[in-house]
């Protein structure tokens, strides 16, 4: 080894990295009607708002996924944690839509406010941006907290359209890719 030391540090990061991932969220931000009991402890943590877990949870998303909602080959932190955080990550996007009232429809508009346009776009931090039907297909089956079937209804016809303008853009076929997307994305919320 060259480095032994360097290879000691990067194992622990990738150890801590690991056990962050698969603790997330470390707390659950406010909301009304939630008592946080401790004792008479004092909480000395930041909790987070709704909003900023949300910019966490789609950030940490673009850095552990391919573009096509597959995990990265090697990720810091192991494949493993690094699924189950996606997995987990799925439910808490409903989460936030259906109990701290995040709309879904307006994730991409939130997160430019955030970052910034530019940022969004490069890291891919919108879900508008997920552009493989799979990964929106299994995010509209999630049982876990579940916005309103309108709603999703709604978000499914804005991806569609987002699809068909960015395969337009691309040189793709914006019709076909339109109705594929359609279709399927009705036969999940079927």
């Amino acid at each position: 080894e060259v480095c032994p030391l360097l290879r000691t540090t990067l194992g622990r990061f990738e150890k801590a990295l690991g056990a962050w991932l698969c603790d997330w969220p470390g707390a659950e931000p406010k909301r009304r009607g939630i008592v946080r009991g401790g004792g008479g402890a004092v909480v000395r943590h930041h909790t987070p708002t709704a909003e900023e877990l949300e910019l966490e949870l789609y950030t940490v998303l673009a850095i552990i996924c391919e573009p096509d909602g597959s995990m990265l080959a090697s990720v810091a932190g192991g494949a493993e944690s690094s699924e189950q955080f996606r997995q987990l990550a799925m439910g808490w996007i409903f989460k936030l839509a259906s109990v701290y009232r995040l709309d879904l429809r307006q994730q991409p508009e939130r997160m430019s406010d955030a970052v910034g346009l530019e940022v969004v776009a490069r890291l891919g931090l919108s879900v508008l941006s997920w552009h493989h039907e799979d990964r929106v297909h299994e995010l509209l089956r999630c049982p876990f907290f579940r916005p309103p079937e309108r709603d999703l209804q709604d978000f499914a016809r804005r991806w569609a359209e987002e699809q068909s303008a960015w395969a337009q853009s691309d040189g793709g076929s914006p019709e076909l890719s339109f109705l594929s997307a359609g279709r399927r994305l009705g036969e999940s919320l079927a």
